[in-house]
């Protein structure tokens, strides 16, 4: 069963994409997103259950290895979307 939702094309303004940790797990770079004046982040927007929320969590290593923060994003037609 699909339970996430494609929801648009986004925009994160004011950060740039850094990889600035080292997975041993993966033998490779870690993305993450930080603050950076003047730049942006292109990405995809999804709706997830609480469920798939979970599971990427803990795929991911949350809470340990990274803090989850809610973000302001632009979709296509500029609309503020979270």
């Amino acid at each position: 069963r699909r339970s996430s939702d494609l929801q648009c094309a986004a925009t994160l303004p004011h950060h740039a994409l850094a990889f600035g940790g080292y997975s041993a797990r993966w033998r490779a770079g870690v993305a993450n997103v930080v603050p950076a004046a003047r730049q942006h982040v292109e990405g995809i927007l999804y709706r997830l259950e609480a469920s798939d929320l979970e599971v990427l969590d803990a795929c991911e290593g949350h809470p340990y290895v990274y803090e989850r923060r809610a973000k302001i994003v632009h979709d296509g037609k500029g609309r503020r979307r979270r």
